[in-house]
């Protein structure tokens, strides 16, 4: 079988493959910030930057083994000044946590942050991680996986002041979690005024990231159902299911009169897009685009536009392969199915979003940054339109980057699965 690619996607692999060839193949010289560009009609092509003088510059480390993932690590962050083709950086160690999974900042500029396995919220206030979390969080059954994450993602409404929360719950049925859409506020480190939106069935407790478009809609990210329950990875196809979808709700929690399938008696009511495998990461632009980072099989990651009712096509569709022996052929497109901005093979395994505003980074401005689990990096990418130009790889080795988030001032916070949360700032003076 023959696929045709589409110019996006020939230079969108080419960059891909690139960077697999230097991590698998590093030089004495290997910088920190690695860029890959894409032109039309041209094979991307990798630029390392030479190494400074008066510049720290840290190499790949070893991969973490599965069996580490949940153990507490310490981030593996360069020293000093870190030059990226644009801007000049230092990362610094703000705390240490449990597990953490998801972050947002307050209006008034403290950082909420989940602890995914003990179910915690937490609160950075200037820098420091207070001694008690949120009391009254509102969490369900303990789920019978205990390495399943219980409190998942966390939000906060740009309008109206409502912190949006996402928790797993055990089912009384077995395997499998309930996934909750809640809401409420925080008072004298209280959680209060807490109210339900929406309780669906989930096969994983991850994705499950919140977003909130310029009109103050709640977008929700739900995985796909795993091979190993019955009938297989096709609840994303299927529009009477709310697995592998871009959810949309009010704010209150109701069905938006203009979703895109409210015309069909059979269709869950609350999807805007299908045919998602596994969204790690959520982020909306400045100009009110959704962006879906999202995990493929054994290949295939990949950064998707998210437009109303359109079919992202897995798994019909996708640049991966299945965990297993079986030799086979992928299919990489079909009419009516949309094709990723950006798709990694091989697979980083890709997770949180966000975008940058600029602020103390101004030449990071219109960026988005994806972190990545098993490579361990931070990618910046930036667009010409709806077309990758440039992707930078950053922090390469570090650790298990989970999510990634902007404050106010433009900088950039990463949270490691080993429990670090630090933070990108501008460089110091020489």
């Amino acid at each position: 079988m023959i696929a045709r690619l589409s110019p996006r996607l020939t230079n969108c692999l080419a960059a891909s493959f690139a960077f697999a060839f230097l991590l698998q193949n590093p030089t004495d010289a290997q910088a920190q910030s690695t860029i890959a560009k894409a032109s039309d009609g041209e094979n991307a092509d990798i630029a390392v930057d030479p190494e400074g003088e008066e510049t720290v510059w840290a190499t790949q480390a070893d991969v973490a083994s599965p069996d580490k993932f949940f153990l507490p690590t310490i981030a593996n962050l360069p020293n000093g000044n870190v030059a990226s083709a644009v801007e000049t950086f230092r990362a610094e160690t703000v705390a240490r946590l449990e597990q953490p999974y998801g972050m947002d900042f307050l209006p008034d500029g403290r950082l909420l942050v989940t602890e995914g396995t003990p179910g915690r919220l937490r609160i950075v206030e200037a820098g420091v991680l207070q001694s008690e979390p949120v009391n009254a969080i509102p969490l369900g059954p303990e789920l019978s996986d205990q390495f399943k994450r219980r409190l998942l993602d966390v939000a906060v409404h740009p309008t109206n002041g409502w912190i949006y929360l996402t928790s797993a719950e055990g089912l009384e049925t077995g395997p499998g979690a309930r996934l909750v859409l809640s809401r409420g506020h925080i008072r004298d480190n209280q959680w209060v005024d807490g109210e339900i939106l929406l309780q669906l069935d989930t096969p994983s407790t991850a994705g499950a990231r919140i977003a909130f478009d310029p009109e103050g809609h709640v977008y929700v990210g739900t995985i796909d159902a795993e091979p190993e329950v019955e009938g297989g990875p096709n609840q994303a196809q299927d529009l009477s299911t709310p697995g592998g979808k871009i959810l949309r709700l009010m704010p209150d929690g109701s069905v938006p009169p203009d979703n895109p399938f409210l015309d069909r008696q059979d269709a869950y009511p609350y999807v805007w897009a299908y045919g998602i495998r596994a969204p790690l990461g959520l982020a909306f632009d400045n100009e009110g685009r959704l962006w879906d980072s999202e995990n493929g099989p054994r290949g295939g990651d990949e950064l998707n536009l998210i437009q109303r009712g359109k079919n992202y096509g897995w798994p019909v569709i996708t640049w991966g392969h299945p965990y297993d022996e079986t030799p086979t052929v992928s299919r990489v497109d079909q009419e009516g199915m949309e094709q990723p901005v950006v798709s990694w093979t091989p697979s980083p395994a890709v997770a949180g979003a966000a975008y940058h505003h600029g602020g103390v980074f101004p030449n990071w401005e219109g960026s988005i940054f994806v972190t990545s689990l098993k490579q361990m990096t931070l990618y910046r990418i930036t667009f010409d339109g709806d077309r990758m130009n440039l992707m930078e790889t950053m922090l390469v080795g570090s650790d298990r980057l989970r999510d990634v988030d902007v404050d106010e001032a433009g900088r950039v916070y990463v949270i490691t699965d080993g429990g670090t949360l630090f933070r990108l700032v501008p460089a110091e003076a020489d």
